[in-house]
């Protein structure tokens, strides 16, 4: 027994055109959200970085006290969260 492809016709056939096309603009907004919470959880986590790098360099170098440490951080943890609700 032979197996036959199905017979393409031409012409009638333009709901698969349409939702490939949906499917596609849903893919990139998909992608853009996904880029966009990427983006601000790597922005988040770099200032955290940062923060810290910039609290053991003020104790290390510039001779501040010990205990101004965590007053530091918690005003730069503070101030992520402030920038993250404004944007």
């Amino acid at each position: 027994m032979k197996m036959r492809l199905p017979v393409v016709t031409s012409g009638g056939d333009s709901m698969g055109i349409l939702l490939t096309i949906l499917f596609v603009i849903l893919f990139f907004k998909l992608t853009g959200l996904f880029f966009r919470v990427c983006g601000k959880l790597l922005g988040i986590i770099l200032s955290l970085f940062g923060y810290a790098f910039i609290g053991m360099l003020a104790i290390a170098v510039l001779g501040v006290a010990m205990n101004a440490l965590p007053i530091l951080a918690l005003v730069c943890i503070a101030a992520i969260i402030v920038a993250a609700v404004r944007n």
